[in-house]
Order: C-alpha cells, then sequence, then structure tokens
C-alpha cells in the first residue's frame, strides 16, 4: 500500500469518527426530554447553542457556530430559517443544517451549495455584504433544527464575536458554550457581565483553549415597564489586543489606543478642493461668533448633500475623503461628519468625529472595556466649555433652517 493511500485512507477515518461522535451527540441531545422549567412559557428551546472562534493571527480569525433549537409551536416558526451575512472580508467556509421530528428522525437538510444567495438590503443603501439562507420549516410539532457554520474572517481579531447565550421572551436555553482558542502569548481580553463562570482552559504545542459553559436559561417574564435583559442576563464581552483591518495595525488595550486606530483611519481625508475652502471663507471670515459660524456651515452641508449609506470592505468604518463627498453630493454618517470637520478646519474651528449609539433603545456602554460599542458617528464641536448641539444653534440663529 503507497504511502498515500494510507494518509488518504487515515483521513477517511478520522471525518469518519468526528462524524459518528457528531451524529452521537445529535442522538444524546435529541433523546433528552425538555425539563418541565425550560418548557414553561416556550415556543422554542435552545438545546445547543455553540460558538468556537480560534484567532490565527491579529488580522484573521475562525468562527464556527452551532444551534441546534426544537421549535415547540407555530409562533417560533422563524428559528426554522437560517440567514447568514458574508462579505469581502468574511468568507462562508461551509454551512448546514437539518430537519429532525419528534421521534429524531432526518426529516429535510441543506448545504451551503443548497441555499439562496442575495444582497443583504438590510445592510445599506450600497454595500458588499450578502446573504445567504435557507429555511426548514416544518408543519409538525416539535420539531428540531440543526445548523452548523464556520467563516473565516480577514481582520478578524477586531470581529471576536461576543458571547451572548440566547433566550428571550418565548424561548428557553439548555446549553450555550464559547470555546476560544489564541496563540499561545497572545493577550486576550473577557468581561463577563452578570454572571461569575469561569473557564476550562488547556494546552496544547503553542495554542490556549478557554471554554465556557452556561446550563438552564429558562424563558425571560414578558413584563410590563421591566428593565432590558442585557442589564441582568449573564453574557461576556471578549475583545483583542493587537489587530490589523484593511492593512490598518491597531491596538484595542486602552481607549486611546482604540482612538489612535480610528484616528489612523481618517488621516489625509479631510483635504477640500480649492473653489470650495475659498466658499467657506465667503461664508465665515465675516462672522466672528463661533456658534454662527458652525450654523452657516451646518447649513450649507444640509444644502449641498445628501445621506446615503455606503458600506465597502472597511467602508463601514473608514469614510470617504471629503473632496469626495464635495464632488459627489452624498456620503454616509462618517462621510458626512468628516466633511463637516473639514469645512470647519478651514473656518478655523476643530471638530471632532465621535462614536455613538443611535437610536432609541436603551444600551449599557461599558466604560472599562475598550471595543466597538457603536452604530453612528456624529461630528462634535467643543466651544469654550460647551459641545455644540445642532437644535440648540438652530434655535438660536438659523430658525428657518
Amino acid at each position: 500500500m503507497s504511502v498515500k493511500l494510507k494518509v488518504s485512507l487515515t483521513g477517511i477515518f478520522l471525518f469518519l469518527q468526528i462524524y459518528l461522535y457528531a451524529q452521537e451527540k445529535v442522538e444524546n441531545i435529541l433523546k433528552q426530554n425538555i425539563p418541565d422549567s425550560l418548557a414553561k412559557g416556550a415556543d422554542a428551546v435552545f438545546r445547543l447553542d455553540e460558538t468556537e472562534v480560534e484567532i490565527k493571527s491579529p488580522d484573521k480569525i475562525t468562527v464556527r457556530q452551532r444551534q441546534m433549537v426544537t421549535v415547540l409551536n407555530e409562533k417560533a416558526q422563524k428559528f426554522s430559517e437560517f440567514v447568514t451575512p458574508y462579505d469581502k472580508l468574511s468568507s462562508i467556509n461551509y454551512a448546514n443544517g437539518t430537519l429532525y421530528n419528534s421521534q429524531g428522525k432526518d426529516i429535510r437538510h441543506f448545504k451551503k451549495k443548497d441555499m439562496t444567495d442575495l444582497a443583504n438590503e438590510d445592510a445599506a443603501f450600497v454595500s458588499d455584504e450578502r446573504i445567504k439562507e435557507f429555511n426548514l420549516n416544518y408543519n409538525s410539532y416539535p420539531y428540531t433544527v440543526d445548523f452548523e457554520e464556520e467563516d473565516e474572517i480577514v481582520g478578524g481579531a477586531y470581529y471576536i464575536p461576543h458571547w451572548n447565550p440566547p433566550r428571550s421572551e418565548n424561548s428557553s436555553l439548555e446549553v450555550s458554550r464559547y470555546i476560544l482558542t489564541v496563540p499561545a502569548g497572545y493577550k486576550i481580553r473577557l468581561k463577563m457581565i452578570n454572571a461569575d463562570i469561569q473557564p476550562a482552559v488547556s494546552e496544547k504545542k503553542d495554542k490556549i483553549t478557554y471554554t465556557w459553559e452556561i446550563h438552564n436559561l429558562p424563558v425571560i417574564p414578558d413584563e410590563p415597564f421591566a428593565i432590558s435583559p442585557e442589564f441582568y442576563d449573564p453574557y461576556m464581552l471578549v475583545g483583542p489586543t493587537e489587530f490589523e483591518l484593511g492593512g490598518y495595525h491597531g491596538n484595542m488595550s486602552t481607549w486611546q489606543d482604540y482612538g489612535k486606530f480610528y484616528y489612523s483611519l481618517y488621516q489625509g481625508r479631510d483635504l477640500l478642493p480649492d473653489d470650495l475652502r475659498k466658499q467657506v471663507h465667503l461664508l465665515t471670515d465675516n462672522v466672528q461668533d463661533p456658534y454662527q459660524k458652525i450654523a452657516i456651515l451646518y447649513d450649507y452641508l444640509q444644502k449641498n448633500t445628501h445621506y446615503v449609506l455606503i458600506m465597502f470592505g472597511i467602508g463601514g468604518m473608514q469614510p470617504y475623503d471629503a473632496g469626495y463627498v464635495y464632488k459627489n453630493k452624498y456620503g454616509d454618517c462618517k462621510a458626512l461628519s468628516n466633511f463637516m470637520v473639514a469645512l470647519l478646519k478651514e473656518a478655523g474651528i476643530k471638530g471632532y468625529p465621535v462614536t455613538i449609539w443611535g437610536g432609541e433603545e436603551i444600551r449599557e456602554f461599558v466604560p472599562d472595556f475598550p471595543s466597538h460599542q457603536a452604530n453612528h458617528i456624529i461630528c462634535a464641536v467643543p466651544v469654550e466649555r460647551d459641545t455644540v448641539g445642532w437644535n440648540a444653534l438652530r434655535n438660536l440663529y438659523r430658525p428657518d433652517i
């Protein structure tokens, strides 16, 4: 027998071992009865929620995810749909799913090649993000769906997923597991919130693996005026130290380090064409009050640009330069904020692009854990002891705009 054939047979044997172990794991879960404490008030039960993250380098990670959900009635049909995004920074190595009936029989399954591929219309007006989807909806309850996926993410250390064990007002959780593997010597940052769960730690050659588990979380009571679950539900923030994104090196150990990274994304993007520089001076040189100058320039921005959300590559974080916005008359929040900063700079006023969380949802900011905790960017302008808010400017100086 040739060496090549021996290697092939060994690979097949290992594959069969892994496959049979996975099948045995599924069968064991399906045979287990759902505890009454988890079935009470639930439309669905997460039998297994598992996330496995391997940091291969500051700019690449692999993320494997698996979810087994038992759907108890038609109110939980949404859990039978598998939807996963990808773009130029992330690729789907594999994705598959299986539907089991109440007796644990394999009724239907799919692989990556069977999934529908669509543009992600929710991502942005213009984006390179796409989604793959497949629905295993079944009309005989209860049934169980088992989804698996592995993704390769470039710039990945920046995008390490947090551990957020799933449950809601209509779903409970049996087991959630988070597995994190890092190169020996790589410093990872962790913050466990609303719990004190210690990981199991193992070392193998040049890698360290941490494993966290949580069991038996019942349905969240649906109560009027109740506080958000994030204020009491257990979850863990996971963040890198060194990372690389789109050729830009960064560090997230401190907010100052993180700010330096963001600053590097904006460098050289606040340059204005000569004709626009002249226009700024015509508008503001004879105005002494800094608040009125800011109002005039913001009025110019409103009348000469419009908002369009655009996300290509690291475009979700890096703005189009000010010259592009001036020429094309559009930009998203970061591009328009950067444009406003450039206009102010030409008028001798210092402005800053500032990341915030926009929307009505109340979210808990974690000040002692530097990380991406924003979804929007605005222009902030410190003047004397105040930071300018546009509504105040509009009311004081330009009630007509």
